[in-house]
């Protein structure tokens, strides 16, 4: 029950920004979420809505479709306004769609969101991934506040206290995960190699930690390293354009 009540508080206090253009599938998602008990829930339509209130409203939790009709699409829109600095570490971010199409995850999964959500979902497992994701989120929220702040050695020591104290393996994973952007922040991309090659002993699938393998490898001049590993992910459906993207930006 204390749980329970300590979830409302929390819910009630979290402002939700929703963008998808089907008018009916947002107004169902923003109907879910009043029934979850989210007080403050915004929608939009396309990115260009979001961004003419977000500065305003400063939403705690975005839920992102992918697809925008003519707009751009979900990732192209949550990559400008991070680059805009309009949307901060602080801020969990959820993607909903009914792609399954390889690239279009892979897209999705750079990003690094909190939780993705494929259509069509129940409404139970809508509420455990926003439910899981926030819980994580406010976990970690000390570490994001302070990357907010451009604090990133401080961040980088909290990390180290929590993963001491920490055997939780969702929690452990994320704060792994963390670390190693972090060390790339902190140009330690050597580090940072070093953890995703561990993660990446544990199951060679994982396609982020492939990517932050290769940024580091190539940030820390060793070219042809990342090459081979460029060229092994052009074989994959999943990766290819962004391997080719890579590459012709090393050449």
């Amino acid at each position: 029950m204390q749980n329970e009540a300590n979830l409302t508080m929390l819910l009630n206090k979290i402002k939700v920004a929703v963008v998808e253009d089907n008018g009916l599938a947002r107004a169902n998602l923003r109907s879910h979420l009043l029934d979850m008990g989210f007080t403050e829930v915004n929608c939009f339509s396309n990115g260009r809505e979001l961004r003419s209130k977000i500065s305003i409203q400063k939403p705690d939790l975005l839920l992102m479709d992918f697809h925008l009709g003519q707009n751009k699409n979900g990732v192209e829109v949550v990559q400008e306004l991070k680059r805009d600095s309009l949307i901060k570490h602080s801020t969990c971010i959820m993607f909903i769609t009914s792609d399954r199409l390889p690239l279009i995850i892979g897209q999705i999964v750079d990003l690094h969101p909190d939780a993705l959500v494929i259509k069509p979902y129940t409404i139970n497992n809508l509420a455990k991934n926003i439910e899981n994701s926030i819980g994580l989120h406010q976990y970690l929220m000390p570490i994001f506040e302070l990357m907010d702040d451009d604090n990133y050695p401080q961040a980088l020591v909290i990390v180290d206290l929590l993963l001491e104290q920490n055997d939780h393996p969702r929690k452990l994973s994320s704060l792994v995960k963390l670390k190693a952007r972090i060390l790339t922040k902190l140009e330690r991309y050597s580090e940072s190699a070093g953890l995703y090659r561990d993660i990446l002993k544990g199951s060679d699938k994982i396609i982020w930690a492939k990517w932050g393998l290769i940024q580091n490898l190539f940030l820390d001049h060793r070219i042809e390293e990342s090459q081979l590993l460029l060229h092994e992910l052009t074989e994959s459906q999943l990766t290819s354009d962004k391997a080719c993207e890579w590459l012709a930006r090393i050449c």
